[in-house]
């Protein structure tokens, strides 16, 4: 892909980058665009790509294609273009009709409505993967929850160096993020940062940097979990307490509607816009509407919602219950089920519609 991309022979160590900024999710993100625009650059024989006005005519059918045969939503051909400038940032200012096709297909393409959970909803999910013993992915959900998370990037490279732990241990937890001395980066920027107050998350992240610490593994990984294996474990318990599918990124969503419906009128747009680190008022102001809560609750069974609001009663007792059964099942128990198993047995679940669900209670 590097070859094509950067046809023009001059790298300058851009080609590089692309091979070893994997721990970088923004980064991986652009790849994975880069790497499907330079595809269909290929197989439809297009000119190199040279210059400027190239790239402009190109990604403006790239984004025609996206639009009217792969039926994709605008976000997808506004990372291409965010992704060409940020491996090609002399191109900035010199793709004009790229930027009025991009213009074109949010007007012509309406965007959906940001997904988001209740907190109960959310709750249940926490709530379940403990249940199974599924302690390391049960933390980061309420961790993500808790700092309004951007994402993957927030919890796969925080090691037990970047934990700033207090005395006293009801203070707040603070986190450094996207170490520039490690060559690393959030999408915010170098040297970030984010404190976790949940009083669970923070019982759970003190034991564990205590224990690194301790075993002289400073620089060791705070969230040992892979991606993958998480988004498993998340999507097999959306699936077992028939929740709609959805990718973990709802939990921002989640926590930024929840905490605008909750702290208003003290709230102010622009402190919300810092509690999730976004770079405009624009960007946050779909978070606005807790009429969304609302609507997520009116899906989800009753028992769901039962068994969230016991787990925000006593998140404590239920990490308690969730290291007892992760002890119960041994050193594999954060590898869980596949997609698709029940939250409290770890039996596969085929969900029916119309059918009652109970939590615990297979379908099959």
């Amino acid at each position: 892909m590097a070859d094509v991309f950067f046809a023009e022979g001059h790298t300058d160590g851009r080609a590089e980058l692309l091979d070893v900024a994997v721990d970088d999710a923004t980064l991986v993100t652009y790849c994975a665009k880069l790497e499907l625009f330079v595809d269909w650059q290929t197989d439809t024989g297009g000119p190199p790509l040279t210059g400027a006005d190239v790239y402009d005519r190109r990604l403006a059918e790239f984004f025609s294609k996206l639009c009217f045969d792969d039926d994709k939503l605008p976000h997808e051909a506004a990372t291409t273009l965010s992704a060409v400038l940020h491996f090609r940032p002399e191109l900035h200012g010199h793709l004009p009709r790229a930027a009025r096709a991009l213009k074109a297909y949010r007007k012509l393409v309406r965007t959906p409505e940001r997904a988001t959970m209740s907190r109960r909803s959310l709750g249940a999910v926490i709530a379940a993967l403990l249940l199974q013993g599924k302690v390391t992915t049960a933390v980061i959900v309420a961790y993500s929850f808790d700092i309004v998370g951007r994402g993957t990037q927030d919890w796969i490279l925080v090691r037990a160096n970047d934990v700033h732990l207090p005395h006293q241990e009801q203070e707040p937890i603070g986190i450094t993020l996207g170490r520039s001395d490690r060559g690393e980066r959030t999408k915010t920027g170098f040297d970030a940062g984010v404190v976790v107050k949940d009083t669970m998350v923070k019982a759970w992240i003190r034991s564990r940097v205590r224990l690194l610490r301790r075993a002289g593994r400073p620089d060791a990984k705070v969230f040992d979990m892979k991606p993958q294996h998480y988004r498993a474990e998340w999507l097999a318990t959306l699936v077992a307490l028939h929740l709609p599918r959805e990718t973990p990124h709802i939990i921002r969503h989640t926590a930024a509607t929840e905490l605008w419906a909750t702290a208003r009128p003290q709230l102010t747009l622009r402190e919300l816009m810092v509690a999730g680190r976004w770079a405009s008022e624009s960007s946050v102001r779909r978070y606005t509407k807790p009429h969304l809560l609302a609507a997520h609750e009116s899906i989800a069974q009753a028992d769901v919602l039962e068994l969230g609001a016991a787990f925000w009663a006593d998140t404590l007792g239920y990490m308690q219950r969730g290291r007892v059964a992760a002890a119960d099942r041994g050193p594999l128990a954060d590898r869980g089920p596949s997609p698709g198993a029940d939250p409290l047995s770890g039996k596969v679940v085929r969900p029916m519609s119309g059918a009652k669900y109970r939590p615990g209670h297979s379908r099959n």
